[in-house]
């Protein structure tokens, strides 16, 4: 199974999100709702799914994947933890 793109987790009381594929961390209700990278543009839904396309051997494009830090969210290895 692959490795999530996202966590979730409780700030001060508040819920938040952390991107893996960048590091942000987001309190906005709606980033943690819809599990949504502001830094990096994708939706981590769509970035599971993708990811489970290409294990399958669908094809992307990884210029349409790109990360905040520049890297494919679909087929790149995810950074390291303090990154």
């Amino acid at each position: 199974m692959a490795e999530a793109s996202f966590t979730l987790a409780r700030l001060r009381g508040r819920a938040v999100i952390r991107c893996a594929l960048c590091g942000a961390l987001s309190a906005n209700l709606h980033d943690v709702i819809y599990r949504y990278c502001g830094r990096c543009h994708l939706f981590h839904e769509a970035v599971a799914e993708a990811r489970r396309l290409h294990r399958a051997g669908g094809a992307h494009d990884c210029a349409e994947w790109g990360s905040a830090l520049g890297a494919c969210a679909i087929c790149a290895p995810a950074p390291a933890a303090d990154a």
